[in-house]
């Protein structure tokens, strides 16, 4: 029936079916197996995933094309092309707008002559459950219909060697489950997948991506205005422009498309000022096109309450601890794990000097929350870092350490450094939200140049 209808011989493969039928219930009284009734309803349907695919031809899902050479992340291409050939599952993991997309690309091509039997590229940034993932896949690899789509898939990638890229899993993260069963079934099946949340199953290895060194930043940023205009920029502004998008490549390169019809300098101000840009280019998805766009398709995969976090999480302008961010929610028993999940959305960073929010993806959330919630939350923020620098003022007159807060004990030092700390924020708010009890418990160390900034 398939070899007839790959031939482009429908009505003989359906009357194929129909022989085959009459022969089980006339000698053995026995309707055809829901696989064969599946087949047949597909053929009906001129489904496009019985369409003929060979492995041995090479890419059944072209990789997209990139109309733009891509500069910068050279370590992180060769690094995670190295661990492509010796890990099963990789997952490439970043904020939006980090170039996941464009990374497993390059990977793909870098990796084509690894596997005979092909890169094969499956965009699931429209996929939204797991039987559309599983149709798109199986579609993706060209996989029969069957009665479990699941068992078919295995079965038909179980001679393989090939690698399979997913790309924008994040909207059907629970459906990675599904992927243990055909790599399971094969040792040569190896899976590289892009998205804002890690999968956390058995063998995964992480890429994490973040902001372009710098020196990469602003090498994109010129190369992609010098494609729009001619017109010289100053390191000043550039280095303003890159900074201020935090070293995003796609915020990178919305900031340069809007060089089109706005001056580098004009663009910078914008940003500094928070005001938005033009949108993007037409061909771009919609979540891509705008910086809030890129924000939005991020917090869209948090549950309710979960979301409420980065809103108050965005009153702090530098790092923060558990500590910190437990003062700004009433059930303080649940911010751990709170927090690991944006670590894990790829909307706060956790490194050695605690955590933090993108600049772009704070102010972001913080224009989205309604004004009332917004005073709300600067209050309590200005309310906790008052109680803060009370207990670092007491501090400094103790003999060598004081109590924190949380129950610890640290370096009387920390004690000026939380004061200078609650100077610098209360100083960085606008004046109206400004709290006097703040001021005066921070002010005395606003000289203190050399003190670290951290937020305790």
């Amino acid at each position: 029936m398939l070899a007839l209808y790959r031939s482009g011989r429908q009505a003989d493969a359906l009357a194929t079916f129909q022989r085959a039928r009459d022969l089980l219930v006339e000698d053995l009284g026995l309707e055809p197996s829901p696989a064969l009734a599946a087949m047949e309803r597909a053929i009906l349907l001129q489904d496009p995933a019985l369409d003929a695919v060979s492995a041995a031809e090479g890419v059944a899902a072209p990789l997209p094309s990139l109309l733009t050479p891509t500069i910068g992340r050279a370590a992180e291409i060769d690094e995670t092309a190295a661990k492509v050939l010796h890990n099963r599952l990789i997952t490439i993991t970043g904020p939006g707008g980090a170039g996941k997309t464009r990374l497993a690309v390059e990977i793909g091509r870098r990796s084509e002559a690894s596997f005979p039997d092909g890169v094969w590229f499956v965009d699931l940034s429209t996929t939204r459950d797991r039987p559309a993932f599983l149709a798109d896949l199986s579609r993706a690899v060209g996989a029969p219909p069957a009665e479990d789509p699941l068992a078919g898939l295995a079965s038909h990638l179980a001679k393989w060697r090939a690698l399979i890229i997913l790309d924008n899993l994040e909207r059907v993260i629970d459906a990675a489950i599904d992927l243990a069963n055909p790599m399971r079934r094969t040792s040569e099946i190896h899976v590289l997948v892009t998205s804002r949340v890690a999968l956390r199953v058995a063998g995964e290895q992480l890429v994490q991506l973040g902001s372009l060194e710098p020196d990469e930043a602003s090498a994109l940023f010129r190369a992609r205005v010098a494609a729009v205009t001619g017109v010289g920029i100053t390191d000043a502004v550039v280095n303003g422009i890159v900074d201020r998008v935090d070293g995003l490549p796609l915020a990178i390169e919305l900031a340069a498309a809007s060089c089109r019809a706005l001056a580098a300098a004009d663009v910078l101000e914008r940003l500094t000022r928070r005001l938005p840009l033009p949108t993007g280019p037409r061909d771009l998805p919609a979540r891509h096109q705008t910086l809030p766009a890129i924000v939005s398709w991020s917090t869209e995969l948090l549950a309710p309450l979960e979301r409420e976090l980065p809103e108050n999480l965005s009153a702090f302008r530098a790092p923060f601890t558990i500590h910190a961010a437990t003062g700004l929610l009433d059930d303080d028993r649940e911010v751990p794990a709170r927090l690991a999940t944006l670590v894990g959305a790829s909307l706060v960073v956790h490194d050695d000097d605690g955590y933090r929010i993108l600049g772009t993806i704070r102010e972001i959330v913080r224009e989205a929350v309604d004004p009332a919630r917004r005073a709300a939350i600067d209050d309590r923020h200005a309310s906790w870092m008052a109680t803060t620098a009370a207990v670092a003022v007491d501090g400094l007159h103790a003999p060598s350490r004081t109590s924190c807060g949380d129950g610890s004990a640290r370096p009387t030092c920390w004690s000026a450094t939380a004061a200078r700390n609650s100077w610098l924020c209360w100083k960085a708010r606008p004046r109206p939200t400004r709290s006097r009890s703040l001021s005066r418990f921070a002010r005395p160390w606003r000289l203190r140049r050399s003190t670290r900034v951290t937020v305790p």
